[in-house]
């Protein structure tokens, strides 16, 4: 403690702090699990069946139940932007326009894709940490 005197003591309540890391300003995890459910949107021409795979695999993850949409990816977007869906399952490629918008998960299963091709994969709002580690944890699994 000599080493570092009196600053020492100055880390202690920001160690304490980093519990809540990752975090989520919108409370997006926390509402979803006292919820037991979360929104999920579904661009419409998706494949289905990989789309609901990926619903299915979030629910699992969550333990919450998915109140799943249809849409197109522009209105989804808005959607989740507004925090009316916690989540928007399409074929997006990595290096998309919309990346400066959204959180792309890594694609479905994580399979290595080019950066430019439209791959099943998750969009979360930016920022929300620890719901976007859970969805992507989720996607990954094989």
């Amino acid at each position: 403690m000599a080493l570092f005197g009196n600053r020492a003591v100055l880390l202690i309540p920001l160690l304490a702090g980093c519990s809540n890391i990752p975090s989520d300003p919108y409370e997006t995890t926390r509402e979803v699990l006292r919820e037991g459910s979360f929104a999920a949107g579904i661009v419409s021409g998706s494949d289905g069946d990989e789309a609901a795979a990926v619903v299915e695999r979030i629910e699992r993850a969550s333990g919450a139940r998915a109140v799943v949409t249809h849409d197109t990816a522009s209105a989804l977007v808005d959607q989740l932007q507004q925090r009316q869906i916690n989540v928007m399952i399409g074929a997006f490629a990595h290096d998309s326009p919309l990346k400066a918008t959204v959180f792309f998960s890594a694609p479905v299963g994580n399979i290595s894709v080019e950066s430019d091709r439209p791959t099943m994969r998750a969009a979360l709002p930016h920022g929300e940490n620890r719901w976007i580690m859970l969805v992507e944890e989720a996607v990954r699994a094989k």
